[in-house]
This record gives structure tokens, sequence and C-alpha cells, in this order.
């Protein structure tokens, strides 16, 4: 509930160290933004905020009781738009302190008038002039300290701006639509902060207090939840729904091969949350979209090769959405997010080979965090688990039940060429398969159970033939590259208590290849983990193969911890830890960067798979308890 209101706390602690008797003001601007509109430019990346001043905009005086602020609104607006609504900021005036307002100054002046007096007096003198047009309000709080003596003086801004994107935003299911509430949740803000302060220490402590965890790690894990606010998210307060992008420079609502790795923060916390994304993405899979698109990457190439019978299976050419086929993404800001699927167009998503296996394991994974209770959530997406089971089976050519890349990019890495069977989509399908065989057990469907099971067993003995080396598994049929991300699906299986079906030696087998390989000889670490090295430990063909994925990164750190390799993982997680620091990405934590730190794609998704690290640190503790508990019934 309170999650979602649209208020900031600003808490300043004021103390005075000497030993006189000294007088403090704490000042607070805001502007009236109220009918500003946002427009588009000419590259059609960037939107910038015109300043659309509206004479009727309104800046208002309000107290109750001790609780005294200023309202901003546009009263002739209504609320249909971003900026439509109302603005406040407020204060409390408690014992020893003093709240003064200045309804309206002049955004577009230099507001000499207002500093001088505070700059002089520490106070403010309400003159409002409502033909200003650039109208902004201000507070101040003063008070007085004794030596040595403190005080916490709290700051209430809060923006009732009901409406967005066609959505009403999910805080009005407490607080109304009207978007006439701002004063009445700042109340609430200055009265329950400490409250929420409280709950968000309680929340945080199981981490913080864990003495054996590195400080820098602490940092590292609670700092990346900053993207499930900050990314453009909507959350619907009709349906619940909530969605938020890949990042600004793809411009893709849920994109389901990224959060794949990126959700885990809202599955694990907010499991009920991440089911309904996930029963969005179920009701899409039986739809088609036949609208005719040609895919972007074909402006540059001529190659028209036609994978099908028919002109729709064209790599380059063909129907937005396939019936049967996981869309990519649940749209795009710029069109009907939840009902216009597959804004993506670089690549022809319809024939992604990783998609569907990976909505499969995230059903498992929420039925798995949420303590194996929600058997209903199961039965009702195991109709959808099925049609993603067998669309995957139409693009596998030689009856292994393993699907085949077609020699363009066909999965998430998508300027990397994979060609027959892949250790990346090969492994994921395996999973997959393990997966819904599980999910058919529990809910008694004994014929899907032992079809899955059989391909299943299949498809393992078919990609160990084709692609295991002794070592680990080739990139492809086509190509022995190392790649760091070739156990994903694997991960899942052994984060959440699914039948393996690699083997633990060759599993660490595969990670020290990687780690001696794609870390280690990769600018000796610093770098982090590079997604792909040849046998020969030089660069690979492709330039995506080259980067440092971070979501990787930490997906390879949560599975070495699942098999005790932990002075391996400790080292990949500090080595992102320090570039991220270093070059002054967090809170914008991109998508990758190149071997000189150069980044690409800021503030991304993909890095909330640092909280499948912390899971399975959890995990293991939990494991060991367990474990300890029974040896001392024993004895």
């Amino acid at each position: 509930k309170e999650t979602s209101y649209p208020v900031a706390v600003y808490k300043w602690n004021a103390y005075n160290p000497t030993e006189e008797v000294v007088e403090v003001s704490i000042m607070f601007t805001w502007q009236n933004m109220l009918g500003w509109k946002p427009v588009a430019q000419k590259d059609n990346t960037k939107v910038k905020w015109e300043k659309n001043y509206i004479k009727e905009a309104l800046n208002t005086k309000v107290e109750s009781g001790e609780y005294k602020g200023v309202i901003l609104t546009a009263p002739k607006q209504g609320i249909n738009n971003a900026l439509e609504g109302e603005f406040c900021i407020a204060a409390q005036q408690v014992l020893g302190t003093k709240v003064y307002i200045q309804t309206i100054f002049d955004c577009d002046n230099s507001g000499e008038y207002m500093w001088l007096e505070f700059f002089e007096k520490g106070v403010l003198k309400d003159f409002p002039n409502p033909d200003i047009a650039a109208k902004g309000a201000a507070l101040v709080v003063k008070f007085i300290l004794g030596p040595k003596d403190s005080l916490e003086v709290p700051i209430v801004l809060t923006w009732d701006l009901p409406k967005a994107a066609g959505f009403y935003r999910y805080y009005t299911r407490f607080q109304g639509r009207q978007g006439q509430n701002s004063f009445k949740m700042a109340k609430q803000a200055l009265i329950q902060y400490k409250s929420w302060e409280s709950q968000i220490d309680a929340w945080q402590h199981s981490v913080l207090s864990q003495k054996r965890y590195p400080s820098w790690y602490k940092r590292l894990l609670w700092n990346e939840l900053y993207y499930l606010a900050d990314g453009s998210t909507i959350w619907d307060a009709n349906s619940g729904r909530l969605a938020y992008l890949e990042c600004y420079d793809y411009l893709f609502y849920d994109t389901l091969d990224v959060r794949y790795f990126g959700s885990f923060p809202l599955a694990y916390f907010w499991p009920e949350v991440e089911k309904n994304v996930l029963r969005g993405f179920a009701q899409t899979i039986n739809l088609e979209d036949r609208t005719a698109v040609t895919y972007n990457q074909a402006m540059d190439m001529r190659d028209k090769r036609t994978l099908g019978k028919n002109e729709e299976d064209s790599i380059y050419n063909g129907i937005r959405k396939k019936r049967g086929a996981c869309p990519h993404d649940l749209g795009s800001p710029f069109e009907s997010v939840f009902n216009k699927t597959n804004a993506y167009l670089w690549q022809n998503a319809n024939r992604w080979k990783d998609l569907n296996s990976k909505f499969i394991l995230q059903v498992y994974r929420i039925y798995e965090l949420s303590s194996r209770k929600d058997k209903k959530f199961l039965k009702d997406l195991w109709p959808a688990v099925i049609i993603a089971l067998d669309y995957l089976e139409t693009l596998d050519k030689d009856h292994d039940h393993l699907p085949e890349n077609e020699n363009f990019p066909d999965q998430t890495f998508d300027n990397w060429t994979m060609q027959g069977t892949s250790a990346y989509c090969g492994v994921l399908r395996v999973a997959s398969l393990i997966a819904a065989s599980t999910i058919a057990e529990i809910l008694d469907d004994q014929e899907k159970a032992r079809q899955y099971r059989i391909w299943a067993k299949i498809a393992q003995e078919s990609l160990h033939a084709k692609l295991w080396n002794g070592k680990y598994f080739d990139f492809c049929e086509k190509n022995s590259d190392l790649m760091a991300a070739q156990l994903a699906g694997h991960w899942y299986l052994d984060l959440f208590e699914l039948r393996p079906f690699i083997q633990k030696k060759s599993l660490k087998n595969i990670f020290k290849v990687i780690y001696q390989n794609n870390f280690k000889k990769f600018n000796q670490g610093k770098y982090g983990v590079v997604n792909g090295r040849t046998i020969n430990n030089t660069p690979v063909k492709d330039e995506q193969g080259n980067d440092v994925w971070l979501g990787i990164n930490f997906m390879l750190a949560s599975h070495m911890f699942c098999h005790d390799l932990d002075a391996n993982a400790w080292n990949i997680l500090k080595s992102i830890h320090k570039i991220i620091y270093k070059n002054g990405f967090f809170f914008r934590t991109p998508e990758s960067w190149d071997n000189q730190g150069n980044f690409m794609a800021s503030m991304y998704m993909r890095a909330g798979a640092i909280w499948s690290v912390e899971y399975a640190l959890r995990k293991r503790q939990i494991e060991k308890r367990t474990l300890s508990f029974k040896r001392s019934k024993k004895i």
C-alpha cells in the first residue's frame, strides 16, 4: 500500500557542535509544473518537457493544526495527463520550530527578494502575486539549537497526479482518483514516516546484520532496487499489473528474456505482483497480431531467407506476433502497453529460441518463491505453459526436442549469431521441460508429466552428444567458442531444487573453464566475466560476445554459490562492484561494458539479477541449518 504512495520525505538532521546558541533555517522550494507537456525531439530518442505555463495555475497556503504547507494546482486542467493534479510541500511545526510560507515566487526571476529575507532573517514573507506565470512555492522551518543540541526536521513533497499513459496509478486505490489529496498524503507522511523508516530498517536488517558479508556487497544489493521505481514504472490501479522498462535506450515494458534475470527483486519481495506479470504474459501467448512488419536489421541486409513455408516465417519480414510464441515484451510507452505486444522490432522475436523456455522457468520460480503453496496459480497458467512448449517443438528440425538456432541472432544476445543446436538455448529448453514435467506432476497431469520427461531425456542426450567437449558445452554446433551464459537454464534448476541434468563434476568443470578464460584471462579479472572467448582465449567474432553483461556476471556468481565456489563468486562480484562505483554507474547500472569500461544501455533491468545471489546464499544457509538439525536428531 504505502510503497505506492507518491511521497518523498526529506529528513534533515541539524546538530550544533559549538558552545553557543544558534539559529537554523532550512528552506524547501518547488515549482508548479502542472500543465507542462512532453515534446518529442527530432531524433525520437528524447522527450523534453515544455514549460506550458497556465494562467490559472494556483498555489494555495494550507494548514491543519501543526501541519503547514502549500498546494500547487491548476484547477481547470483535469487529471488525464501525467502532469495534471496537485503537488504539495509541507512541514510540521513542532515545539521549538516555526514554519514560514511563501505561496508564490517567480521561478523565472532571480528570486533576490526572497533570498535576501532568508539570508538576513532566516524567514519568508508571503506577498503572493497571482499574475506571475512561473509560479514556485517555498517553505522554511526555523528553530534554535542550544550548545550540543540536535533536531530532526522532516519536510515532505507529494505529487497527486492520478493518471499517466491511460492508467490510474496504483496509489489511487487508497487515496482516490480526484487528484486533490496531496496535502492529505503529506500529513500522513509526516505522521508515519518514522514507522515507515523502522519497517525499512527491519526489512534490510537480515542482510545488513550479516557480518560475513562484505559491506560493498550489501551496497551493491540494496542500491540495485532503485530501478523498480525508476524504470518508468507502471502500476495499474485497476488490474494491479506492474511493468517497467528494459531500459531507456530500449523502450520495451517487461522484456521477457531480460526479466528472466532482472526480475528477481520483484519475485523475491513481491511475489503476488510477479504472479500478475506472468498472468499477463500467459494471456498473450495464444494471441496473434497479424500486423505486417519489417524487422529493423533488414534495413542493411539483402538476405531475405524464408525459414518456413510462409512469407511470415521470413527472418526479416513477418507478422508482429505469432500464436504460441511468447512475446518479447508487453508493449512500448509509445503504443498501448499490455494490449499491443512485441514493440521490439530489431530482430524477429517470433523465432527466438529462449523466450518460451524462460517463461516456463519463471512460472516455476514464482511457485517456489511462494513456498510451493499456490497450486491454483500453476493450474491457471498450465494451458499457456503447454502452448509455449509445443511452439518450441515447431522450431526443432531434427526431432530431438531441441530448437535449432537459425544463423541469425534469435535469442537475448540479439547481435550474436548461433547456428544449429546452441548451448544457451539448448540448456534452457531442457530445463524448461524438467520444470514443466514437475508442474504436471504437481497438477496430477500424469500424461503430460511422462511426455515432458521423455522429451527432456531425449533432448539432454542430444545436447551432450552435439555440444559437450569434455570441459564445457560448445557455443553451438558450428562454433566451439566458450560462452559464459551457457548454464542459464541449469541455474534455475539448481536455485529452485529441480532435477539437474548435468553432473556436478561437469558443472564445476564448466565454472572452472569460464572463470579462468572469461574472467582471469580477460583483463586480469578487472572488468568482470566477458560473454565469450575462443578456445585460444581470443575475442570472439561477434562484438556482443566481447562485452561484459552485468546480469550474466550476477547469474554466474549466484550459480557458483550453489556449488560452493565462494572465492570465485566473490571475486566476480567484487570486480563488477568496483567498475560500477569507480565509473559512477550507481543508480544507472548499465547492461554492459567493453574491455575499456565503456558502457552501453544505462539504467538496465538485467542487473536486478544481483538478488539471485542473495537468494542462493540464503538458500544454502537454510540447507546447512536443516542438515545440522537432522544430524543432531540422529545423535
